[in-house]
């Protein structure tokens, strides 16, 4: 059976002699940890991971912020296959999964610092790329139409797909390495304020799209009431075309400064010493970063793990041969120069191929263990209760089409600020729209124009910042500010069986609003739906949005914790690839909206069942036994929270306490197979 106690890539097999050197390896590791603890809250750390996040989320948000401007310009009418909206989603999401399974897999075999900072020169070079895209040369045919030298869609969509890979890459290295290197008591709070970027960069997307808009206007004497049909210099293209380009370029800010903070934070301590068996070196980046010096480490990790530093705790003379956790460059076919005649890349091909035998072996034999030494469950439960909670809570998040136009103008009841499409007026005032434009009446962004009231670009850019602003960021802001002050004080698992328990209910209350009210042909707005609205991204950031994805970040070993937490990210995007054809089919369908949301309760009602099923990763702030509250219902586990709400926050757990380590369950793979 292949062994968990090893990493297959860069480590040998599990013998007998690890057991002669467990026990000050242990000390050694404990100690490593102590010195992570000691360094209590760190700004450092914090802008590390908070700039990269915010780089990321505001490149996914803005996508949807420059769409009605992109479109105004742009018709998307009978581009890419004919739904040009749809094919630029969806290779941002394919980018995205395939960019955290990877990453993810990389950081375990590579080191977290290795790669973080790349995926953000690829996120900056989408950017840039995206925001230059263009048509290239216009030339007028004969019968007075134009056509273009390339299709700015088509570079669209390349430039989206590599976008959606760096923000894929960004999700795992960021929260990792924010995870390994705070401090335990700071743990929840540091990862709760970096996903706190989220609606922070949603809110800057809008702000800075609506502030272009003003300040392009002005400087371009554009009127709020200009409409294209009575625009004859086509000033209102014009001004469109600069916001969306410099609404998308301003990502490239964010994500610079990211980059230079990569280069203030080290390899996080835990992967020399849990991964590298490198305890010398983990102990020493822990020491520096403590006292705020810069690591003198160098950058690849693979040249870290020199053979006089490979010992697994440092404190013993066993020889590198005899060594079971060497890592690879100190391997033994390499040091014989490959004895078995083997080309490295098949070397490295049959190694890689054993660590994934290792990891389908650890989610069978290894356990995740609770607060109190309660009875685990084994890893492989724990993936897919994480991974389920992950693709149902994306289901809602984006049934609920929180950044599409056509969702809030059913809330505002205002049809006028739907997708903003590519035209207005009458067909003789699109004589400079490109050649392939139809004006079909299926054409979405066609039907978006001519919703039976007049608008302008201004009109729809201006109202749907505002709107946004006010219901969706102001509403995610508060949640997960409340997160970072609650966090500590109740269980994770709790936070999320209460948070989908009142998405469910108000998925059930909106739902039943929107269709009982629904008419086409009204103005007023749907005040109390509007508040339930904003209340629903509300819980959605005080919850799933964020808590899933802190819990995935912990309750893995360091040996597979990349791996693990980018198959669970990956499983949200996958949800989103699937669900996103199905809003597009039915946005414009009578009463949609509110069919969605009462369709999506009871799926956030599976997710409440199945957080029972996931650990307890903080102890208790009084002497009430866990069997005692494993006996209770949700409501009164809830309670008896409030109740001791100011008496004493929950201890933390540490990262090494929470998941059994693949060296114990190699040895106990061991012993059984001895008896």
């Amino acid at each position: 059976m292949p062994n968990p106690g090893s990493n297959a890539l860069f480590n040998g097999p599990y013998d007998s002699t690890y057991a002669q050197h467990a026990a000050p390896g242990i000390e050694r590791a404990e100690e490593m940890v102590e010195i992570v603890d000691n360094h209590g809250f760190s700004i450092r750390l914090l802008f590390v991971g908070a700039t990269g996040y915010l780089a990321s989320s505001y490149c996914l948000f803005v996508q949807n912020v420059i769409k009605p401007a992109l479109y105004y310009v742009y018709t998307p009418c009978g581009r890419l296959s004919g739904n040009a909206g749809l094919v630029l989603d969806e290779l941002t999401l394919v980018g995205s999964v395939i960019g955290m399974i990877v990453a993810g897999h990389l950081a375990d075999l590579w080191g977290r610092k290795k790669l973080y900072g790349w995926e953000l020169l690829t996120l900056i070079v989408a950017t840039i790329g995206t925001a230059q895209a263009s048509e290239g040369f216009r030339s007028q045919h004969e019968n007075g139409t134009y056509g273009f030298s390339t299709d700015i869609y088509s570079w669209l969509a390349w430039w989206r797909f590599v976008l959606g890979l760096a923000i894929g890459a960004e999700h795992p290295l960021v929260t990792i390495i924010t995870a390994e290197w705070a401090a335990t008591e700071w743990r929840g709070i540091m990862l709760a304020l970096v996903f706190s970027m989220l609606p922070f960069a949603r809110l800057l997307a809008y702000g800075i799209g609506l502030a272009a808009l003003r300040v392009s206007s002005a400087n371009n004497g554009l009127s709020p009431d200009l409409r294209l049909e009575d625009d004859s210099d086509l000033l209102t293209k014009h001004v469109a075309d600069q916001v969306w380009r410099w609404d998308i370029g301003v990502a490239v800010i964010p994500a610079a400064l990211a980059v230079v903070f990569r280069f203030v934070i080290p390899e996080t301590p835990r992967f020399y010493a849990h991964i590298r068996k490198n305890l010398t070196k983990a102990m020493r980046i822990a020491r520096e970063f403590n006292r705020g010096e810069s690591t003198n480490a160098p950058t690849n990790p693979s040249n870290a793990a020199a053979p006089s530093l490979s010992d697994p705790v440092a404190s013993t003379d066993a020889p590198a041969s005899s060594n079971p956790v060497a890592s690879i460059d100190g391997h033994s076919d390499r040091e014989t120069g490959g004895q078995t005649g083997w080309p490295d890349w098949l070397q490295w091909l049959a190694r890689w191929t054993d660590w994934l035998a290792c990891a389908n072996t650890y989610l069978k034999e290894g356990s995740v263990q609770t607060y109190q030494n309660s009875r685990p469950n084994s890893a492989r439960r724990h993936l897919l209760v994480i991974s389920s909670l992950c693709f149902l809570s994306e289901i809602g998040w984006y049934c609920l089409a929180t950044d599409s136009n056509s969702s809030m103008s059913t809330f505002f009841h205002d049809p006028s600020t739907t997708t903003a499409g590519s035209t207005s007026g009458s067909i003789s005032a699109r004589a400079n729209l490109p050649v392939n434009f139809s004006s079909d009446s299926k054409c979405p962004e066609f039907n978006a124009w001519n919703s039976g009231k007049p608008t302008t670009i201004y009109n729809v850019l201006a109202t749907n910042s505002t709107r946004f602003m006010l219901v969706s960021s102001l509403g995610s802001i508060l949640g997960s500010m409340t997160l970072v002050f609650l966090i500590n004080r109740f269980h994770r698992k709790h936070i999320l069986q209460f948070s989908f328990t009142m998405l469910a209910i108000l998925n059930i209350v909106v739902g039943a609003i929107l269709v009982a009210t629904y008419d086409p042909n009204a103005d007023d707005l749907h005040p109390s739906a509007d508040g339930f609205f904003g209340i629903m991204h509300f819980f959605y950031a005080f919850g799933p949005r964020t808590v899933i994805y802190i819990l995935a970040a912990e309750i893995f070993p360091t040996e597979y914790r990349g791996t693990f937490y980018g198959v669970t990210a990956a499983m949200g995007k996958l949800a989103a690839v699937a669900i996103r054809p199905v809003i597009g089919k039915t946005s414009k369908l009578p009463r949609s909206l509110g069919v969605r949301l009462m369709i999506v309760a009871p799926l956030l009602l599976v997710a409440v069942w199945l957080c029972q099923w996931l650990p307890l990763v903080q102890g208790e702030s009084d002497d009430e036994s866990l069997e005692d509250e494993k006996s209770d219902s949700v409501g009164k586990r809830l309670w008896r929270n409030i109740k001791r709400f100011n008496v004493k926050e929950l201890d933390m757990m540490k990262l090494e306490d929470i998941s059994e380590s693949p060296e114990s369950v190699a040895s106990r793979i061991s012993e059984r197979g001895g008896s």
